[in-house]
């Protein structure tokens, strides 16, 4: 669903979220101006401190892109608010009608099977629908944009709305990987216990070094030497391992040739330098052009040993370990296979045209009345001549430009892009050629008639916003700290908006990262333990968190949070589930008695499951407490600590510089886990535990860091799609393309669930019971192939019974909270004041609508009659929104 339409999101991005962490560079966009326009009577201000880079259906990775996108874009269905504004309801928008079943037309295509029913759909097409310029959308749109989308020589990264999960078309993938001959495959779905076994049998394996080991970009070493003496050991630390000084060292490079290639052979001995994390350890030994002083390397006889590597020495340190099958980073070694799919004609691909305004679509899974017009919000369609004068060739890759400027950026929503400037603002304003200005189904709908945002820098974000909204220049402000929202909750402009995200920390289990971090004065190690970040979450007060910097929000101790609905025709809750609750329970350490009745870890009995679901707080320092002993012992038998290292964990904040509430995160989360390591006694635990804040260069940097697993813990969180619950461990979670919990696809499938159905107890893996909730078909899209397929075993998620898919999907979240690797702190809600120039459609929050988001907005002032009440309360409305 397009946010943009539904609720209007100050972009302040200073608590990153999924979607921020994701992105690339920003284009260069200049001061863009696609032409001047009137802004009519209603404008509505807003701000942004994250500049959107690619706003294209196609290629937008955050939610700063989706902001434009959700206002110049329209589904072929969308919800408005009921007739009395209790609930919504669904209306076709870009379709002319419902979408119509005709499967049974198509049986012996696209993987249709007589008595098959509702995965082939006619969708009738608005007619009165065009683009800003007055051209005509047509069949001919839809076909074009979708074979843009699973191009194969582009690759475009929202082919995957497309090509997996609950609203698969049929062939899509297959298409879109058609021009890529060698692909890549995972060790065990070539039936290889390990890599061991796999060497042995004649396989040569690559190691992906550019995603494992962040080696993109690494120089070569043309020569070097390192001349070690005898060891010394150190005296004030017996157990310590002796060092070795150097007693000369040479080192020249090859800047010439550098890492370019993702896989590398296992055996390949070329050695490289990592540059970047030399540069950040020893920046004294950088020259001014970014090259190495190699002389004052010698002269200084400095180790260097740490920063080489080859694909080689990656295979024989981590090839039996993180890289092995089972291990957690098995996704970066691989073998290589040709595609059997190559050259596969779009001609097989499930969308087709039926006449000039009526296509057809084919998708892999049965898809119901609500679903079907859910997955539709969203649109894919482009404008084919500029998309075609926006393509960059680039060797074997095309990429494009479209939609990263106003010049670029084709219309066929409410709104056109008339301006835009990178760290600056943007301008949108009506599009007169919207059909729903003029087709009468749109009466009192998108008053707006101009959206104007502008930037404010991350550092300052709340604190500027704040001053804009008292001076009536924005027109909403998100409230920060309890004491505003103590000041400013009981206005009658202050809404609560609930959001579908669990903010959480992400924990690096990335061993080769921790390792290269740690030293004598900060022992990273621990991380490693699911036993030790266990304790780290319950050692946090979430409570404590919310009153102090998220009073509208609530804790979270679950990966789902309220917002998710197991049936989008009800709008049952997932959480409200006996399943959900028992899951919750038994990650805080409660167990279930025979009777039915609940303890928690210190023995309080509750006689009733509600009773004990509403105890948890995810605050437990006794429980804590005791995981704090437990990771000690495990850490002290393999090797990861000593007695008396200090134990430092860096928590990185997406900026350059960290907001004022990450260091006071810091600062109640240290506090926290004093307070638990103080309940264990002394000898028994580590001798201290500590966050510290860190920073990044840029957004690229901190998004490419989390994904590599190099960043102890990042605050984050996922959310949307709160219709499809289903897809959310395996799409959010474990999928590598979206995934920031490093290695953790691997991870999950050495994770077994057992799960009883009927008499029938069913074992698979965390991730074999993923991908069947998120509706994956195929015998390779299963760890161990066909004998693994729980589709062929047990069908469509959609028509499994309801009890028996919410305990899969519970014992799935269950398992991998307990891998630690997720730490969720609270569900994500958003307190703000309303600018009194404006109204919301409803006052009651609802699914999928909110408050009703500016299709429904009602304002109670022009611009200029805004202007004129603003300086009639004397140019500040602070008192006002203080005291109505």
């Amino acid at each position: 669903m397009k946010k943009g339409l539904r609720k209007l999101v100050a972009m302040t991005s200073i608590v990153a979220t999924l979607g921020a962490m994701t992105g690339g560079g920003l284009v260069a966009c200049g001061n863009d101006d696609a032409g001047t326009n009137d802004e009519g009577n209603y404008t509505y201000n807003a701000i942004f401190s994250a500049t959107p880079t690619t706003w294209s259906s196609h290629t937008w990775e955050t939610n700063d892109d989706l902001v434009i996108l959700g206002f110049t874009t329209m589904g072929l269905y969308d919800v408005q608010l009921n007739k009395d504004k209790t609930s919504y309801e669904w209306v076709p928008e870009m379709a002319a009608g419902d979408p119509v079943d005709v499967t049974s037309q198509y049986a012996g295509q696209y993987g249709i099977k007589t008595g098959d029913q509702r995965k082939v759909w006619e969708i009738p097409l608005n007619r009165a629908a065009t683009w800003d310029d007055g051209t005509p959308i047509t069949a001919d749109d839809y076909v074009y944009s979708m074979k843009q989308l699973l191009d194969p020589d582009m690759l475009n990264r929202r082919s995957d709305s497309y090509t997996g999960g609950g609203f698969t078309i049929y062939g899509a993938k297959n298409y879109l990987y058609g021009h890529t001959p060698i692909i890549y495959e995972s060790v065990a779905s070539h039936g290889y216990a390990s890599n061991a076994e796999a060497v042995a049998a004649g396989e040569t394996l690559y190691i992906d070094m550019i995603n494992f080991y962040g080696a993109e970009g690494a120089p070569a070493v043309a020569e070097w030497n390192i001349e070690y003496g005898e060891p010394v050991p150190d005296p004030d630390n017996p157990d310590a391992t002796p060092t070795r000084p150097v007693l000369n060292c040479s080192l020249t490079m090859d800047y010439d040739k550098v890492v370019t290639d993702q896989w590398t052979a296992y055996t390949d001995t070329t050695m490289y330098f990592d540059l970047g994390y030399f540069a950040q350890k020893a920046p004294e030994y950088m020259n001014a052009d970014g090259t190495i002083n190699t002389s004052k390397v010698a002269q200084d006889k400095l180790d260097f040993s740490d920063y080489l590597f080859s694909a080689k020495m990656l295979y024989d340190a981590y090839g039996s370990k993180d890289l092995d099958v089972g291990g957690g980073a098995e996704q970066f070694i691989a073998i290589k296979v040709e595609n059997a799919n190559l050259d596969y004609s779009f001609d097989n691909v499930g969308i087709k045209k039926k006449d000039d305004y009526t296509i057809v679509l084919a998708v892999t899974d049965e898809q119901d009345d609500f679903y079907i017009k859910y997955y539709l919000s969203s649109n894919w369609i482009v404008k084919q001549d500029v998309y075609e004068r926006c393509k960059v060739t680039t060797g074997n890759l095309v990429s494009s430009t479209y939609c990263t400027s106003a010049a670029t950026t084709p219309s066929y929503g409410p709104y056109k892009l008339v301006s835009f400037t990178r760290d600056s603002e943007f301008k949108l304003v009506t599009n007169p050629n919207w059909y729903g200005y003029t087709d009468g189904n749109h009466e009192g709908q998108f008053q707006t008639t101009c959206i104007k945002y502008r930037y404010v820098s991350p550092q300052t974000a709340h604190s500027t916003t704040k001053e804009l909204f008292f001076r009536g220049e924005v027109d909403e402000l998100s409230l920060s700290g309890a004491a505003e929202y103590q000041t400013f909750g009981t206005s009658s402009s202050y809404n609560v908006y609930p959001d579908s995200y669990t903010m959480q920390f992400f924990m690096s289990t990335n061993s080769s990262y921790l390792e290269k971090e740690s030293s004598a004065t900060e022992n990273h190690r621990p991380l490693q333990l699911a036993s030790f970040r266990k304790a780290i979450s319950y050692s946090l007060d979430r409570k404590a968190y919310c009153d102090a910097w998220e009073p509208a929000s609530q804790p979270g101790f679950g990966l789902l949070n309220y917002m998710y609905s197991i049936d989008g025709n009800t709008g049952e809750l997932y959480r409200e589930q006996p399943a959900a609750k028992k899951a919750s329970l038994r990650y805080a350490g409660f167990t279930e008695g025979e009777d039915g009745k609940w303890s928690s870890y210190n023995g309080t009995k509750f006689d009733t499951l509600d009773e004990a679901y509403d105890a948890i707080t995810g605050y437990d320092p006794d429980y804590a407490a005791s995981l704090f002993q437990q990771a000690y012992n495990e850490a002290k038998a393999q090797g990861l600590y000593k007695d008396g290292e200090p134990v430092v964990l860096e928590l990185r904040s997406a900026g350059q510089t960290a907001s004022e509430m990450f260091n006071g995160t810091a600062e109640m989360f240290n506090k926290n886990i004093a307070d638990a390591l103080k309940k264990c006694p002394a000898g028994t635990t580590f001798s201290s535990v500590t966050l510290k804040v860190g920073t990044s260069t840029s957004q690229a940097e901190y998004s490419a860091a989390v994904k590599k697993g190099e960043m102890d813990i990042s605050f984050s969180g996922w959310g949307g799609a709160t219709f499809n619950p289903w897809g959310v461990i395996y799409g959010s979670y474990i999928d590598p393309a979206n995934s920031n919990n490093f290695g953790f696809d691997t991870m999950s499938k050495g994770i077994d669930i057992t799960v009883k159905k009927g008499n029938e107890e069913i074992t698979e893996s965390l991730y074999n019971w993923a991908r069947w909730l998120d509706n994956h078909q195929d015998d390779s899209d299963y760890d161990g192939g066909a004998a693994h397929n729980l589709y062929k075993k047990l069908g469509r998620v959609g028509e499994s019974d309801m009890d028996f898919r919410v305990e899969v999907l519970a014992e799935c979240e269950l398992a991998q909270l307990n891998t630690a690797v997720n730490i969720p702190l609270f569900y994500q809600s958003t307190g703000s004041l309303n600018s009194a120039k404006y109204n919301n459609g409803c006052d009651q929050y609802l699914p999928l609508i909110g408050f009703g988001g500016i299709r429904h907005f009602e304002y109670n002032y022009t611009n200029s009659e805004w202007s004129n009440w603003v300086r009639q309360q004397g140019g500040n409305l602070e008192d006002y929104y203080k005291t109505n």
